[in-house]
């Protein structure tokens, strides 16, 4: 009898390399992982408001490009007045789009959906390599048929198909907030 290989999938809470199928909580952070691919779906995520693991929203602020680019901009060109400005803008204008999502995360709605797509980002391009999209779709509770992408260089993404059903989480008042519950490493 051939043993079976399991895959590693990095945990979306703390970028830690769990191997899939072993446990239904990451080793690092006890943060939930994602049901490995193919198999049934996860357990559903606890009413709100969830305790997500600690650091998340640090970590997500610190790793943010975007943010990183704002401040550039604002520390870096401080002596003109143009730079720092839009800087400013750009910075606040990106922490507020991820603490919109880390509040789906702890206190929207659980949503079954299921995946769309898994592609190849073309349009992104870092040292000659793609990072994957994988596109969801989802119902929210008052009927509303909504979609969503997340790009990720996690290479477990291609080990999804469309069809495969994962929990999506959505504040319901911005179902347009929303993300995929556990979230996928960025």
């Amino acid at each position: 009898m051939e043993a079976q290989t399991l895959s590693v999938v990095e945990c979306g809470w703390c970028d830690q390399p769990n191997r899939a199928g072993e446990s239904t909580h990451c080793k690092f952070c006890s943060g939930p992982l994602p049901a490995p691919a193919g198999q049934k779906l996860a357990e559903k995520p606890s009413t709100a408001p969830r305790v997500l693991p600690e650091g998340y929203l640090k970590k997500r602020l610190k790793e943010d490009k975007t943010i990183l680019m704002g401040k550039i901009f604002v520390f870096g060109f401080f002596w003109a007045i143009i730079f720092p400005i839009i800087g400013y803008f750009i910075w606040k204008n990106a922490e507020k789009k991820i603490k919109l999502q880390v509040k789906a995360l702890q206190d929207g709605d659980a949503v079954e959906g299921q995946i769309a797509d898994v592609y190849r980002d073309t349009t992104i391009t870092v040292n000659g390599r793609n990072p994957w999209a994988l596109v969801y779709a989802f119902e929210t509770n008052s009927g509303q048929l909504l979609e969503g992408t997340i790009s990720s260089w996690d290479r477990s993404l291609t080990m999804r198909s469309p069809g495969d059903k994962t929990w999506v989480v959505y504040v319901p008042l911005q179902p347009e907030v929303n993300s995929i519950w556990p979230p996928i490493k960025k």
